[in-house]
């Protein structure tokens, strides 16, 4: 078999690529054939590339210690809290959850000292069903714009003749936390910039059995992005059957596919495949049609995540209302335990709005998919359509206008280290916040139904979630795969 196959510069698929040569010296680069991104382009520099190598372990090492600094803050949520008296299996769970509801609902009369009327009617006159996810309330009390700041434990007092509501809640009742967004996208672009750290390395390599195919590292990674595939597919399928009972997947899922469609032109997989034409035509163009899809589909999550992010509930129920256990619940209503369950708005999961949060989990999400989107958009229209635009109106090869449009692609290296940059901001943003919740206390949101005096208790984020036993293995193994 032969071991060099000439090759033109530019590809069938619209991607420039350098074609590294290789001999004795260190910079003679000799006749392997092996391409490599063109960018960052290889130099003869050295002080060059000791910064390019210098930003890709830089990208490596503040992730990787952003990452312990996560799993820091997970196992002391989750391990570490102290749950006592909050027993998932005791009768009172499914009234209160893991919040300080039943200390603040039933709060003595006496204690009652500020004006429990003003609150309920600051409340009231919002809606059939309103819901409380904000620590506090504030009330004018004069004309000259004087405000009464309630505390979240007296509004739950002045509650106090409300029914309880017992529930149990389904997987979607749970929102996406700043701490699992940064998880997710954090190990993603880890194993991005260690591929990135892999093709650097082979770009200079005087060792010429670097291209004989992937590496141990490679086939970890890639088992990674195909167990968050399979599981990010399978998710999507349980949201669309059932939506009231399972979340969301991942909007960013599409980002590991979107890279293959990348690399799959360069080193180590084009040395790979370069032997075996229609096979890796074939798997170029099955990454293009499933990673379409699967960023159609996430277009789609990240439209309905923000529609419901800005009302700060989930457009379906998330809990399941227990029935049969009502009337033996605290509080009165006028309305009979089916009447009760029968209202959806009731059971609805809320975004708890904690101060001091710049970021929710939603956020951070919507806003690194449409950055993502918005990069791929481009690199598709400058080294796709617009050489085909191009061609036909003034004339000239595609294969020309796509080497003009070529500066507006900064390949892989580029793409990896500004969503890396935007991944860091992200990281410091949630580091602040996990530190700003180790003095928050067990506050969640309530919701109101005043047809029938009752209330709903939903989960708290306090902890991430983390300090709920439901699903508590599954939701945790979920933060390490894009899924």
């Amino acid at each position: 078999m032969p071991r060099h196959i000439p090759r033109s510069t530019t590809n069938s698929y619209g991607f420039d690529y350098i074609t590294v040569e290789r001999n004795e010296h260190q910079y003679d680069f000799g006749n392997t054939d092996c391409k490599f991104p063109k960018f960052p382009p290889r130099t003869k520099r050295k002080r060059t590339r000791q910064i390019t190598t210098g930003l890709i372990w830089a990208g490596l090492v503040i992730l990787t210690c952003l990452l312990v600094f996560g799993i820091g803050i997970m196992v002391m949520f989750a391990v570490r809290t102290d749950n006592t008296g909050f027993d998932p299996k005791g009768p009172e769970y499914a009234l209160y959850k893991n919040t300080m509801v039943k200390d603040c609902y039933n709060t003595p009369v006496s204690a009652i000292t500020y004006n429990c009327s003003a609150v309920r009617a600051s409340l009231q006159h919002q809606g059939k069903v309103v819901g409380l996810n904000k620590p506090s309330l504030s009330i004018p009390n004069d004309s000259n714009g004087n405000e009464t700041v309630y505390s979240w434990c007296e509004i739950i007092s002045c509650f106090n003749d409300f029914k309880v509501v017992p529930s149990t809640p389904h997987s979607s009742a749970f929102w996406a936390t700043s701490l699992e967004v940064w998880t997710k996208a954090a190990i993603t672009f880890l194993t991005s910039f260690w591929q990135l750290h892999k093709i650097q390395k082979a770009m200079y390599s005087d060792d010429d059995t670097f291209c004989t195919g992937l590496g141990w590292d490679t086939w970890v990674i890639m088992a990674w992005d195909l167990a968050s595939f399979i599981w990010w597919c399978f998710g999507f399928g349980r949201f669309v059957m059932t939506p009231t009972q399972y979340p969301m997947p991942s909007m960013l899922g599409w980002v590991s596919l979107w890279k293959y469609c990348y690399m799959l032109h360069y080193h180590p997989f084009e040395c790979v495949l370069r032997y075996f034409p229609k096979r890796a035509r074939t798997a170029r163009w099955t990454l293009y049609v499933v990673t379409t899809l699967q960023w159609i589909a996430s277009v789609y999550i990240c439209v309905l995540t923000a529609i419901w992010g800005m009302d700060s509930v989930s457009g379906y129920p998330a809990y399941e209302c227990l029935a049969a256990r009502i009337q033996d619940t605290p509080g009165a209503s006028s309305c009979s335990a089916e009447q009760i369950c029968s209202n959806e708005l009731l059971f609805r999961s809320w975004i708890f709005q904690y101060p001091h949060r710049y970021v929710d989990g939603y956020v951070s999400l919507v806003c690194l998919n449409t950055v993502l989107s918005l990069v791929a958009i481009l690199m598709v229209c400058a080294l796709g359509a617009f050489p085909l635009i191009a061609s036909m109106v003034r004339g000239g090869s595609p294969a020309k206008w796509r080497k003009r449009a070529s500066i507006f692609d900064f390949g892989f290296a580029g793409n990896i280290g500004a969503a890396g940059g935007v991944c860091l901001l992200i990281a410091g943003l949630t580091g602040y916040d996990a530190v700003q919740a180790l003095d928050r206390h067990r506050e969640g949101a309530v919701t109101f139904d005043w047809e029938c005096n009752a209330l709903h208790v939903t989960m708290s984020s306090w902890r991430y979630y983390l300090d709920v036993d439901y699903e508590l293995p599954v939701r945790a193994a979920k933060m390490w795969f894009n899924s």
